[in-house]
């Protein structure tokens, strides 16, 4: 066992709840506006003018205020994402622009009135501000709207939308790899994140087909983040500000793919209210990664049911949510093509539940309070029907050599030798508290604690008569034929800090805090951290910033443990450096350029229990040491309608350095199937609804240490040799999605992935690489109406 020394005890944290209890918060789903108005003839400041805030249709107003003498008007409590701001002034004229707000931070709009300035010439003027050079914690982020989303083709997948964020890898597994992370996602809704997804869940606690928009964050931290910092998605649902909708969507294609999907939303005439509610029904037959490129869909058919509820309203001083969600994905876990002509059945099925209750509190004009409470239910079940098919092998003299590595013995004959059957569940009940005070423009103090109670049941029986030889053995008897383990624990983690932003200059802005946590995984280990942060900007211009950041990160391991008590999974503990230059080059383009450093200790990977087989049982080991190394660069463009593009790409390297005493000799690289991956996409939206588009995604592959033995007896399967095998998807996407007007609209489109087919295989042998295959071409048809 190896423990630390606990660095806040839970005592020490409720104190510190009873300290902040009576004036707290930080909303992270919402930003303040600071409009500084003038008068364009002589720079004079203009006082009496009124400001708007509109939805970026311009069909509701969500907020009005006035400027004083000073000409400033701030409005706080702004939704993330984009809205129109528009001053006038009865004598002074007018003045107006979309504007992306970001979330906790000042976000500045300076209005110059002429008297020339009319309500007319704006309704043509879409200049964007997307650039928030005095914003510290912006290095390592990007926005992504709902028009963005749209123009992907694969928009309903949470994967395929970070992939378009520079620092990630994506695979055909579902996951995401971010800068040198194995799984380490976070989630956020209202400002207040989540509890930790499972790491062998199919589903998210938020569908992503509900989202309108995000943040999503990999680096520059302030000290209000932590838990799984690989990358927080601040998601964001329609409802708030929009006129009351509701849309149905319809799909169907090969593969045995289908999707029903049903949105409604919207808010009162005076924004008190806001409602969204949606429903999906999906289904596939290539629903996971399966052992063979060629055979996807041999006992891999799939649905996934879910739900999303959530209420908002408003008052003078308060707001306040209520989330309700729950999925449940059922399907079967696919099988070679011995396998599923011996007649091998094993099936899994994943649901959770979210229920989330939000409150933000304005104290003062300067002091906000937000209190949440998060309750996550997750479950997961694997079931078998008895068959199983013996373990195929080479000649007995090549056994050594091949087993030696852990790969199976005949890598185009794997057989399923094991009969799983595993039961899950995990209970999570996580409180946070956070107080926010406003100084002055860009200066801002905030504190808070958070707890997460963990209660987890892990039980599982996977008998071996099929001979595989891979059973766990913690007890050194010998080939065991079967493994039975239960575990039933009590787990915490929790943390509280204290963060601050000022100004050193109207250009340089820093922002520091410190962040202490505390971990006990109910098994033994108790340890914990003090985090500093540390994120400097400085404005080159109002379009262009420069940013440093040092963030000491950590990070809990995944919920679930290794049952069979052979490996002891710690903390993740890392320096994250970071430098980045941001640019609004053109009136709707943004282009982004950073280098990151991350060093790891005790770097969380997770591999299955039971290596190269089909079994979603996990066992998260530590390398002792490991480091990443990344170069991102990204150009976005956001023009609402005619041409629009992106690129996104990442040139990295991830290695781990020395093992620890839980696991084996570590690989050369932890790279996750590519050291240099891009995604880019390119579309053309008509001004009647029509558009176009297509998104490529390139990978330059993972090489598998392991092939060149099997290369050298003359087994070369589907032709792959040892060297990295890349990968290059094309993915097409048209659409007829006209814009909203009265009696509603009724639109198509044809979606195709993978246009070119190409099925290369990548890490056959890997046992969670997920780039074993690429998913071969499938067509997508949809009817959407909208009313």
């Amino acid at each position: 066992m190896r423990c630390g020394v606990r660095v806040v005890s839970r005592l020490g944290i409720f104190i510190f709840w009873l300290l902040l209890i009576g004036f707290v918060s930080a909303a992270g789903d919402r930003g303040d506006l600071l409009v500084k108005v003038t008068r364009a003839s002589d720079d004079q400041a203009v006082s009496g003018a009124t400001v708007r805030v509109m939805n970026r249709a311009k069909t509701k107003v969500l907020f009005t205020a006035e400027t004083n003498e000073a000409g400033e008007a701030r409005i706080l409590g702004v939704p993330i994402g984009e809205h129109f701001v528009v001053v006038n002034q009865a004598t002074e004229g007018e003045d107006g622009a979309l504007l992306t707000v970001t979330s906790g931070a000042d976000n500045l709009f300076e209005a110059f009135l002429s008297p020339e300035n009319t309500a007319e010439l704006l309704e043509i003027r879409d200049a964007r501000l997307l650039v928030n050079s005095t914003d510290p914690n912006a290095g390592g982020t990007v926005r992504r709207d709902q028009e963005f989303i749209g123009r992907l083709t694969d928009r309903g997948s949470l994967p395929s939308l970070l992939a378009t964020v520079p620092g990630t890898a994506s695979n055909s597994l579902g996951q995401v790899h971010v800068r040198g992370e194995h799984r380490a996602l976070s989630l956020a809704l209202d400002g207040v994140d989540l509890p930790q997804a499972t790491a062998g869940s199919t589903t998210q606690p938020l569908d992503p087909s509900f989202i309108e928009g995000a943040e999503i964050s990999l680096g520059t931290f302030d000290a209000s983040r932590g838990g799984q910092t690989g990358a927080v998605v601040n998601a964001r649902t329609p409802g708030e500000g929009d006129e009351p909708f509701t849309e149905f969507t319809a799909k169907l294609g090969d593969r045995g793919q289908s999707e029903l999907l049903l949105k409604s939303g919207g808010s009162t005439e005076d924004g008190s209210l806001s409602y969204f509610v949606g429903a999906r029904r999906s289904t596939s037959d290539v629903y996971l990664e399966a052992p063979s490129p060629v055979r996807q869909d041999l006992g891999n058919h799939g649905e996934l049911l879910s739900f999303l509820f959530r209420l908002s309203g408003k008052g003078e001083r308060n707001r306040y949510g209520l989330t309700l969600s729950h999925q449940n994905a059922d399907f079967g876990i696919p099988q070679t093509p011995e396998n599923h002509a011996a007649g091998v059945r094993q099936s899994q099925q994943d649901s959770n539940t979210l229920a989330l209750l939000s409150w933000n509190h304005e104290l003062t004009k300067d002091d906000d309070l937000l209190f949440a409470l998060a309750l996550q239910n997750n479950n997961q079940r694997v079931r078998n029907n008895g068959v199983f098919t013996p373990y195929f092998t080479v000649p007995a003299s090549l056994q050594p050599d091949l087993s030696a590595d852990g790969f199976p013995l005949d890598p185009e004959r794997p057989g399923s030798p094991y009969l799983p059957t595993t039961d899950l569940s995990i209970l999570q009940i996580k409180p946070s508290l956070d107080f926010t005070h406003r100084f002055d423009e860009n200066h801002r103090l905030k504190a808070g604690v958070t707890a997460n109670f963990i209660n987890s049941d892990q039980k599982l029986s996977i008998t071996d008569p099929g001979g595989g030889g891979g059973l766990p053995d913690p007890l050194g008897f010998g080939t065991p034929i079967a493994f039975n383990a239960s575990l039933q624990r009590k787990a915490f983690s929790g943390g509280i800090y204290v963060d601050h932003t000022v100004p050193l200059s109207e250009q340089l802005i820093l922002n520091y805090g410190l962040r202490a946590e505390t971990f006990d995984n109910g098994a033994g280990v108790s340890t914990g951290q003090i985090s500093p942060r540390l994120n400097l900007s400085y404005a080159l211009s109002e379009e262009q910033a420069l940013r440093v950041s040092y963030n000491r990160l950590f990070q809990p391991p995944p919920i679930e443990l290794d049952v069979s008590g052979q490996t002891e999974v710690l903390p993740q503990r890392s320096h994250m450096y970071e430098v980045s230059y941001e640019n609004q080059f053109a009136p709707n383009m943004v282009g982004k350029v950073g280098l990151v450093y991350k060093d790891f200790r005790d770097q969380v990977d997770i591999g299955l229990l039971i290596p190269n087989s089909n079994i979603p049982v996990f066992a998260p080991i530590n390398f002792a040491r490991a480091e990443y190394k990344g170069l991102e660069a990204s150009v976005t463009s956001t023009n609402p309608d005619g041409w629009n593009g992106f690129v996104a790409m990442t040139v990295s390297e991830a290695r781990p350095l020395e093992e620890s005493i839980f696991s084996g000799p570590p690989p050369e690289y932890n790279d996750h199937d590519q050291r240099f991956q891009a995604n880019a996409g390119v579309s053309y939206t008509w001004k009647n609804g029509l558009s176009t588009g297509v998104d490529v995604l390139y990978a330059s592959g993972f090489p598998q240490e392991g092939l060149p033995l099997y290369n050298s007896v003359g087994i070369a399967p589907f032709g792959i040799q040892g060297d990295r095998v890349d990968r290059f998807i094309t993915n097409f996407n048209l659409e007829y999605r006209p814009k909203m007007r009265e009696g509603g609209t009724l639109g198509a489109g044809l979606q195709v992935f993978n246009v070119f087919d190409d099925r290369s295989l990548v890490n056959l042998f890997s046992e969670f690489s997920g780039s074993r295959y690429v998913t071969g071409r499938r067509f997508l048809f949809n009817l959407n109406a909208r009313f």
